[in-house]
């Protein structure tokens, strides 16, 4: 099983410009390999109930001897494990899903994970937002790929095919024979990981970064089993206390975003029906979402409609309007039409902020055609055409807005005044009241208004009743109970829910989505979250809180590297170091940790910390002490 090639390469961070892609399989000798390699495998589809497929075939690049040693999936164990033993490093790009599919092929050993506890793992994706944050502080690459991170630090251009099934990045099968083809694809994917792993170069804590990654990919991929019936049931009650309070709210005058939604939904569907009718072909819910998505289509559209004399005229030059219409460039008189019609509208200057102005523009296009008074006589059929096509439609839901039609009132405009008529009758809401009783006054950087379902008890303490912010609140709380944690997809067909996590973010922690999983409220009786998940059969499910967890493991990464931490000492000493850095800070204790020898000292600590320093004291420390690992 030869099949060797040769493929040129031009990364700045591999020497060499070529490298050897071969096969290797159980019956060889294990190649010797330098210091570190890069790592891909390529595997079976995902699909909604298998998160880790599959494996097909696996990449090794050895930049020592210039070789991408290529492994089916048979003799994947045999490398592996054998890969595991040396005292080479093993470069991933997003390492937990490769350890799912490689690890899961020899259980017994676990070569991945028996590697990462030898520390022998590091996730160059993990490498790449360390990096971030150690150097302008945020992460330039939140959702980026392997091809993303190869142009941005190597300049090189991975080819990723169109996203077929055909494609070499989605055609790998067991049984089926690896084309060339794919041998070369599988090889620029391992050489891309090593070469962004070594333009980065190491930064700290990657290793425990890439073993928390690992974990949360796991349970990322199990899932947690949802009893269906409790999320309907809470879902439904939810949805009823969501309909009952927009019915107050719309009873009051507040402007409710779906219904605003809605209307232009209603007048999209509209504006394509017509578009479909004249030109005999599609379905008109598809051609809105076509025309907002693909501004060319609605360019070419309005230039046939602008100069056709019937609508046979239409149908032969616009020819098929749905996915692939409008994909053509514009002829030099189509652009000169289109600009004119943008001039009558006098929309042109903003035509590319919003998809929604082009359907403006084709409303106000069709209305000006139906309205000429005077038609030549050549296109009076399309005249005919055009009161045909527009049938049973209601002329308002395709015209455009008046021009002196008053701007509407926005959620936001309405709830500000709402708010500055309260603080009228309530000083004490006041921003400018010390005591600051609530923080719904507070802004976010966006200006927004920022309303808690905690404000309102906040307000019933300060004998505050207001029908408007109790229908709001409740509104509000039951929307987003729903979309974050009870959308019908977030349960896949195994009936899991298996949230997405992101190993790391900008604050250094980590985040999850589709649900949130990290945030179920738990203090909420009316509706407990937490009841929808269940153990397996057989099984329990048990649920656990680490102490200041994060600290813990920077300061083992302290103790490691340096050999010395001041909160490991004062961890180890059992004492909170939250509040033994609020101390600090507050004056009452001095920064000395050598305390931390003496039980009996540790004990007066104790007992100083807690009698002296408050829960909100703490709470501020805790935001200092998480911002040392990544900021001065």
């Amino acid at each position: 099983m030869d099949g060797s090639i040769r493929i040129p390469i031009a990364y700045k961070h591999v020497s060499g410009d070529a490298v050897k892609v071969a096969w290797w399989d159980s019956s060889m000798p294990f190649p010797t390999l330098g210091k570190e390699v890069g790592i891909d495998t390529e595997t079976e589809l995902i699909t909604d109930a298998v998160r880790d497929p599959p494996v097909v075939v696996l990449g090794c690049f050895d930049p020592q001897s210039m070789t991408c040693w290529q492994v089916m999936w048979q003799h994947i164990p045999a490398f592996m494990r054998e890969l595991a033993q040396r005292s080479v490093v093993q470069y991933y790009f997003n390492c937990g899903f490769d350890q799912q599919v490689i690890d899961n092929e020899d259980q017994d050993f676990m070569p991945v994970l028996t590697a990462l506890d030898r520390r022998r793992v590091v996730d160059a994706a993990i490498r790449l937002k360390l990096h971030d944050l150690a150097t302008v502080g945020d992460i330039r690459y939140q959702t980026a790929s392997l091809a993303g991170a190869a142009w941005q630090l190597e300049h090189v251009k991975l080819d990723k095919g169109d996203g077929s099934e055909d494609s070499d990045r989605l055609s790998f099968r067991r049984g089926v024979p690896v084309t060339e083809s794919q041998r070369v694809y599988l090889a620029h994917d391992c050489i891309s990981t090593l070469a962004v792993a070594v333009a980065i170069g190491p930064q700290p804590t990657e290793i425990e970064c890439t073993q928390g990654a690992v974990v949360l990919s796991n349970i990322e991929s199990n899932g947690m089993f949802a009893d269906l019936k409790v999320a309907e049931a809470l879902r439904s009650r939810l949805t009823a206390e969501m309909t009952e309070a927009a019915d107050k709210l719309r009873a009051m005058g507040f402007p409710l975003k779906e219904d605003a939604d809605r209307a232009k939904l209603r007048r999209s569907n509209a504006i394509a029906a017509v578009a479909t009718r004249l030109v005999g072909l599609g379905r008109p819910g598809e051609l809105a979402t076509e025309m907002v998505r693909k501004p060319r289509l609605v360019k070419r559209m309005l230039c046939i409609l602008d100069r056709a004399d019937t609508a046979e005229d239409i149908r032969r030059e616009a020819g098929y309007i749905g996915p692939d219409a409008g994909a053509a460039d514009l002829s030099a008189d189509e652009k000169r039409r289109y600009a004119e019609i943008e001039d009558e509208t006098g929309i042109a200057p903003v035509m590319g902020r919003k998809g929604t102005l082009m359907l403006e523009l084709i409303a106000g296009t069709l209305r000006r055609l139906i309205e000429t008074t005077e038609w030549p006589a050549g296109r009076r059929p399309l005249r005919a055409a055009l009161e045909e096509a527009m049938g049973d439609i209601d002329p308002d839901e395709y015209a455009p807005a008046k021009e002196d039609a008053p701007e509407p009132v926005g959620p936001q405009k309405f709830l500000q005044s709402h708010m500055e008529g309260l603080i009228g009758r309530f000083p004490a809401l006041s921003p400018d009241n010390p005591a600051k009783p609530v923080t719904m006054l507070d802004t976010t950087k966006g200006g927004k208004l920022k309303l808690a379902k905690t404000d309102m008890w906040k307000l019933a303490d300060l004998g505050i009743e207001d029908d408007f912010l109790k229908a709001y609140t409740t509104y509000k709380h039951a929307e987003k109970m729903i979309s974050t944690y009870l959308k019908p997809e977030y349960i896949s067909s195994d009936g899991r829910v298996h949230p997405h996590f992101n190993s790391i973010v900008r604050t250094g922690r980590t985040s999850c989505s589709s649900p949130n999983l990290q945030n179920i409220p738990a203090r909420d009786a009316r509706y407990p979250l937490r009841n929808m998940f269940r153990a397996p059969e057989g099984m329990y499910l048990v649920s656990t809180d680490f102490n200041f967890i994060e600290l813990v493991s920077f300061a083992e990464s302290c103790i490691r590297r340096f050999g010395f931490s001041v909160m490991g000492d004062i961890i180890n000493a059992d004492v909170d170091p939250h509040y033994w850095f609020a101390g600090v800070r507050a004056g009452y204790v001095s920064g000395d940790v050598s305390f931390t020898a003496d039980p009996k000292e540790v004990e007066r600590m104790r007992a100083l910390l807690s009698e002296k320093v408050s829960k909100k004291q703490r709470q501020d420390a805790k935001a200092a002490n998480r911002n040392w690992p990544f900021k001065e």
